[in-house]
């Protein structure tokens, strides 16, 4: 029982019985045609001073809190402390604490009331001391009781609004914890795969960079191979120019030789036709001589006897004189197979000598082409050298990379190892903010429940849609109770509590943490007796 709602033991408390009862409705005839004017000087004390005006507000509202006043105080002193007059009392605590009217102000103002009301039964009573006493002794009783109770509600509602501010409070941590442990614990996971696919592509990489190096080192032995090539490539062109200029020179020493001798074949030639002309000279001679000889054998015939000497030697000339013509022909066709010749020596001459000529012009673009290639050779050759070094550059510093490769692959472990300790951190720390918010919760400065709970031992039965288990009922409210330990259902599951001697209580299960089992009753606990028999005996 809600200890705001226990009106008897208040009563009782400040000695509110029959006989004050009885006399407060005295004291209502008494005070009740004097309350509009007490209640008039009441708002004005209250309307100047600027705290308690704000929490007023405008002035048109008085005329109504005039009156729900002046009700309020007449049941107060009515003597009647029913049910009526507990719900009005506990609505003007709640209203003083929704308007924020501190219990200072509260109290000042009853004093302001208390002593105007005083002052109207000391003018009653002056004749009767004895029941001036009694009268303000009565009323004072009821107007301190007034006060508790609503102050009680005030601090009550200010305590729950506390509680609920922290239950928020609460809530709020634990979302925006959960939320900064669901992030940090999603970036983890990114961290880690990231790290992972790193790590992937760097072994990737690395069998690459190793290809790399494999095929740098074969790369660089071919250009030396080639660089080789070259180099002999060089020397047999240098010794292809030597040739070449052998060639062109013997070229052109055979110009010079077919040179002299087509001038030597053209004096051949000249001499040839005077000899023709020498031989044409003796023929003519010898024609003449023959011609002679035969006047000479004529005349030698004439002569007779005396002429035979004579005849003999003009037939000897005669003789001679053919034979010199047969030898001059002879000589003249000498002469013309040699003139027939030479002319042929000297075409095939000119014909040498434009062969010479044309392969001393081979020879001359030979000699350039070579001098081109080997200027291109000495280029390629450079070109190698450089390329040759540049692929061992390469080779280096891919072996270098390689190195690098494994490094990052260390760090990228190293990454992975502090993600994966990081996770277990955080599933740590996710269980720990979930106990310190479950302590939190079930810390009497978070407890939500109006009615009255306590601590117990009970056993029991909880039935659930998997059979019957043994469990212990170690929280009890009105309301429902907590079971120690938890059990395999789900948050909303329908429940059954089996007591002993008692029928079975169905229940919803509302939440499940820190080790028990919270569940809520579908009927109120009076009707359990052996539940309702452990809260009143706690009470």
């Amino acid at each position: 029982m809600n200890r705001n709602q226990d009106i008897e033991g208040r009563l009782s408390f400040l000695g509110i019985d029959a006989e004050k009862r009885a006399l407060l409705k005295e004291v209502l005839k008494i005070v009740d045609p004097h309350l509009d004017t007490i209640l008039d000087d009441f708002y004005k004390w209250i309307m100047a001073r600027e705290e308690t005006a704000a929490v007023i507000g405008s002035p048109g509202r008085i005329p109504a809190l005039k009156n729900a006043q002046a009700e309020h105080w007449r049941g107060l002193l009515s003597g009647e402390f029913g049910e009526a007059y507990t719900k009005r009392a506990q609505a003007i605590g709640g209203a003083h604490h929704r308007v924020g009217l501190e219990p200072r102000w509260y109290i000042a103002g009853y004093s302001f009331a208390l002593s105007r009301l005083i002052a109207k039964l000391n003018a009653a009573y002056r004749k009767k001391p004895d029941l001036l006493d009694k009268a303000v002794d009565a009323m004072t009783s009821a107007i301190m009781l007034d006060m508790e109770l609503a102050i009680s509600i005030y601090l009550e509602r200010g305590e729950m609004q506390k509680k609920e501010e922290l239950f928020q409070l609460a809530d709020q941590l634990e979302k925006t914890i959960q939320v900064s442990v669901d992030h940090v614990e999603e970036n983890t996971a990114r961290t880690a795969k990231v790290a992972k696919d790193i790590h992937h592509s760097m072994d990737s990489l690395n069998e690459q960079a190793k290809n790399v190096v494999g095929s740098s080192d074969e790369t660089s032995e071919n250009i030396s191979r080639v660089a080789a090539a070259t180099e002999e490539l060089a020397v047999a062109e240098r010794e292809i120019q030597n040739q070449v200029n052998r060639c062109a020179d013997v070229a052109r020493g055979a110009v010079t030789e077919v040179s002299s001798t087509s001038e030597r074949m053209e004096g051949l030639e000249a001499a040839s036709h005077e000899i023709g002309k020498v031989a044409t000279l003796i023929s003519d001679i010898a024609s003449q001589t023959n011609l002679l000889a035969l006047n000479a054998t004529i005349e030698a015939a004439r002569a007779g006897e005396a002429g035979k000497g004579f005849a003999v030697v003009a037939a000897e000339v005669k003789a001679l004189a053919t034979q010199t013509t047969k030898a001059t022909e002879e000589i003249t066709n000498y002469v013309n197979a040699i003139q027939r010749a030479s002319g042929e020596v000297s075409t095939s001459v000119t014909g040498v000598q434009t062969t010479i000529r044309e392969v001393e012009e081979i020879a001359a673009a030979i000699r350039v082409s070579a001098e081109e290639q080997s200027r291109a050779n000495e280029e390629i050759g450079a070109n190698v050298h450089q390329s040759a070094q540049s692929t061992r550059n390469v080779s280096g510093a891919m072996r270098t990379v390689s190195t690098e490769i494994s490094s990052v692959n260390g760090r990228t472990n190293e990454l992975s190892d502090i993600s994966a300790k990081l996770n277990e951190e955080l599933q740590d720390l996710r269980k720990t903010v979930g106990n310190l918010i479950g302590q939190l919760r079930s810390h009497d400065v978070f407890d939500r429940r109006t009615t009255y709970r306590t601590s117990c031992q009970i056993s029991a039965q909880i039935e659930t849609s998997d059979g019957k288990h043994q469990t212990e009922i170690c929280d009890l409210s009105e309301n429902g109770c907590a079971l120690r330990g938890q059990i395999k259902a789900e948050k909303g599951a329908e429940v059954a509590l089996h007591l002993s001697g008692s029928a079975p209580v169905k229940a919803i299960i509302v939440e499940q943490s820190d080790g028990k089992t919270h569940l809520a009753f579908s009927r109120p606990i009076k009707d359990v007796p052996a539940l309702a028999a452990v809260l009143k005996n706690a009470a």
